[in-house]
């Protein structure tokens, strides 16, 4: 049985996963359900779970196997992209090549392979005493610059500083996150074609 507090931050956690992820609809091209395309590869943010040590979520990207000759090319893009992902800012629980199949129509169906990561955000990179402290002392000497909205059962200022703090921070890394698998992407994309190029001249 979840306690309040895990209602509270999930239900914080979440809306700051749902912000990011209309922030990247509105900035790349959007798809169905939650996810975005840019550059011709999707991406999907997951739903956030509160665990006893803080938040954790998945992201995903589709693998481009349209530009990719065979499953030994995938399994190469697929190892690019793991490890410039480990060398990145957030190192992550887990990376796998997760085959996805899709079914468009009674007849056809669609097979999709995807890097699929997942990360834990501990709860003192979310919020902590000196965090509060601080926006409190910054809501108290600069009151316009601190937006805290009425949450109904939250009764205190520090209570909706802490719901406040984890969804920026949430919303910070996860896109701090986003943005490298992107980046990631973007990077072992230029390294094969460049590599094709040099194949065939």
């Amino acid at each position: 049985m979840t306690n309040f507090k895990q209602q509270f931050f999930l239900q914080f956690a979440s809306l700051g996963l749902t912000e990011l992820i209309a922030d990247y609809r509105n900035r790349y091209e959007p798809k169905k359900g939650d996810r975005f395309n840019v550059e011709g590869i999707t991406y999907e943010i997951g739903p956030a779970k509160i665990t006893q040590e803080g938040v954790e979520f998945e992201v995903s990207s589709k693998i481009p196997q349209d530009e990719l000759p065979g499953k030994a090319d995938m399994m190469k893009y697929f190892e690019a992209v793991r490890a410039l992902m480990q060398r990145s800012g957030k190192v992550p629980l887990s990376i796998d090549m997760e085959n996805i199949v899709r079914e468009i129509s009674e007849e056809e169906t669609k097979e999709r392979d995807y890097v699929k990561l997942r990360y834990h955000l501990p709860e003192h990179t979310l919020y902590n005493d000196a965090m509060v402290n601080a926006e409190l002392k910054r809501l108290q000497e600069q009151p316009e610059a601190v937006i805290l909205t009425d949450i109904p059962g939250v009764n205190t200022v520090a209570g909706r500083m802490v719901l406040n703090l984890l969804k920026h921070n949430v919303q910070r890394q996860a896109k701090a996150i986003m943005d490298e698998l992107i980046q990631a992407n973007e990077e072992t994309r230029q390294h094969v074609r460049a590599t094709a190029v040099g194949a065939s001249s």
